[in-house]
């Protein structure tokens, strides 16, 4: 299994039960699915290739869980940031990686800004949101004029899903890798513990850089055709 099977599976299943929620917007199964794969092609169309990290920092939002899935069909690897670290653990972590794309909030803008130029890997700078900043290239013009069809990639269950850092308390922080096979198995014994109904609301307040964020609460979340807000 990949991580964007299941949403396949509830856009199939309940394309109109809500996908997730924030404030007054609402995204259903079926709008969450066209937008993974207008960002996934998006992602294909600079050149990204599978196993290529993309760098994220951004606080909670329906534009972040969307990317963990659209990534997934494109086989980028996102590499969350902790918004509460430092510009230069930023960087290292940036670096580290290896990461290729750079997408930031824009309230991060101008802290990012003091590190770009020691952000060698990082080619492409994307501003989530409606307009980019000097030398940022905006989210939404970039995204919504690709094609809602699924890009031409095929993914298998042993390739990397996404990469998590370490908090660093003992030296730098440490990068792990976790593939589609691993997050994918750990949702269905989650799934077998703790069985929820579909079109339950969860109310999301950990941070999608985390893995109880991501995992325990997004994906399970979809997992299961819930909305998580």
């Amino acid at each position: 299994m990949r991580l964007h099977d299941f949403l396949d599976y509830q856009a199939r299943e309940r394309g109109d039960a809500e996908f997730a929620t924030q404030g007054n917007r609402r995204f259903t199964y079926r709008e969450a699915l066209a937008a993974t794969h207008q960002l996934a092609n998006a992602f294909v169309s600079t050149g990204l290739q599978i196993g290529d990290r993309i760098a994220v920092l951004s606080k909670n939002s329906i534009e972040f869980v969307l990317l963990y899935f659209a990534a997934s069909k494109a086989g980028v690897v996102p590499v969350p940031l902790n918004y509460r670290l430092a510009p230069d653990e930023w960087r290292y972590i940036v670096n580290d990686a290896g990461a290729r794309m750079l997408l930031v909030e824009e309230g991060f803008l101008e802290a990012v800004d003091t590190i770009r130029p020691a952000l060698p890997t990082v080619e492409r700078f994307v501003a989530l949101g409606d307009a980019g900043a000097a030398g940022w290239e905006a989210y939404h013009p970039w995204v919504t004029v690709q094609p809602i069809t699924p890009p031409a990639r095929l993914i298998m269950d042993d390739q990397a899903l996404y990469q998590l850092y370490t908090s660093g308390t003992t030296g730098h922080p440490k990068g792990a890798v976790l593939t589609h096979r691993a997050v994918t198995t750990h949702l269905m014994q989650f799934g077998c513990a703790c069985p929820i109904q579909p079109g339950e609301r969860l109310l999301l307040v950990v941070p999608l850089f985390h893995a109880s964020g991501a995992n325990a609460v997004a994906f399970q979340s979809v997992y299961w055709g819930r909305a998580p807000g």
